[in-house]
């Protein structure tokens, strides 16, 4: 069939593969923290241990008012990064099932 004129109804069902639908969207401060942590780790070879010293002597704090640790700094670079890799992942469109419904004749 070249066209759809003797189709009644036309079913089209796609499968899509997504991980990016639940963004669990950053606060500003979140993602501020994130991009901080992660350019001190990656650009400037900065330990975690260095991070949260350095952070700690900005003001900051942990999420319950303590001071910032290393395992804090590195939860929130592993976290940071793999919440990057969900988002940034190509989603997958796939053509489950096409059929065509002719008219009775």
């Amino acid at each position: 069939m070249s066209n759809f004129g003797d189709a009644e109804a036309v079913l089209i069902v796609l499968k899509i593969a997504t991980r990016s639908l639940h963004l669990g969207a950053y606060s500003k401060a979140q993602a501020w923290l994130f991009e901080r942590v992660k350019t001190l780790r990656i650009e400037e070879k900065v330990t975690f241990p260095h991070i949260a010293e350095q952070l700690t002597k900005f003001g900051m704090r942990s999420t319950r008012g303590k001071k910032l640790s290393a395992e804090h700094m590195l939860g929130i670079y592993k976290k940071g990064l793999l919440r990057q890799a969900r988002l940034t992942t190509q989603d997958v469109v796939t053509l489950a099932e096409l059929c065509f419904v002719r008219t009775a004749s």
